[in-house]
């Protein structure tokens, strides 16, 4: 598993996030490949209305009890990083 720091910029519309504005993200992959993690990342990103990714660091989450506990219901989370290999968190102020 791969840890990810980026920005991304929102292209869609929606309440959730300012279009066109750039928000800082973190994404937590299943592959430890450096090429695929930032190809799942992308993908999965830009099919949710994200575009312009700056990938800026990566880390290795070496052992499971590294990954994360809970983000929201945590199925639905894993559920996602199964499906697409990738899961992100955006930061908002």
């Amino acid at each position: 598993m791969l840890v990810l720091q980026l920005e991304a910029k929102y292209q869609g519309s929606d309440d959730a996030y300012n279009q066109d504005e750039s928000y800082p993200v973190l994404a937590i992959t299943q592959s430890d490949d450096i090429e695929i993690a930032t190809e799942c990342t992308s993908d999965l990103m830009s099919e949710n209305g994200w575009g312009d990714l700056n990938f800026s660091r990566y880390g290795a989450i070496k052992e499971s009890n590294d990954a994360p506990k809970s983000f929201g219901d945590p199925k639905e989370w894993q559920k996602t990083l199964d499906e697409s290999g990738a899961i992100y968190i955006v930061y908002t102020s």
